[in-house]
């Protein structure tokens, strides 16, 4: 049985595991790989790379004990409990969009396509948030718990 033995850096550009932090140096061995004690660490240190460079993995010791990796899936800023906005327009969006940064006046805010990125808000900042999107240029705003799994 597979047994995960800790968290690291993987890059597909380079073909390799991240060895060497400042400069980054890949190597292709995963057992020269750096390893971290938790997914958040490794995927805190994959976002020091370029953007898209390289990913967080998890390091797996099989059966016959050679070593494997298995990505892992990016982290949701939005934490269990929390809601998220996200605004669809059938005349100008092709894809969903979630609400990432609320200016402090509330009347400006920032957008991303990627779910991973939304802001997570209580449900009555969600709710209002919404009423204030919605119709507005045909938005249709909605709102959606975080839940465990999402996270």
């Amino acid at each position: 049985m597979a047994e995960r033995i800790g968290y690291a850096v993987y890059s597909e550009f380079e073909r390799g595991y991240l060895v060497n932090t400042s400069p980054s140096i890949y190597l292709w061995d995963p057992s020269a790989a750096i390893l971290y004690e938790t997914p958040a660490k490794a995927w805190a240190s994959a976002n020091r790379r370029e953007s898209g460079y390289a990913v967080a993995v998890a390091i797996v010791r099989e059966g016959d004990g050679s070593l494997q990796h298995e990505e892992l899936a990016i982290p949701m800023r939005a934490k269990p409990g929390t809601w998220i906005v996200t605004l669809l327009s059938p005349t100008s969006f092709k894809q969903p969009h979630y609400i990432t940064t609320v200016n402090r006046d509330g009347k400006g805010y920032k957008l991303s396509i990627a779910r991973h990125d939304a802001r997570g808000f209580s449900h009555e900042q969600a709710k209002e948030l919404a009423a204030s999107l919605q119709g507005k240029k045909g938005i249709n705003a909605s709102i959606e718990l975080m839940v465990e799994e999402d996270a």
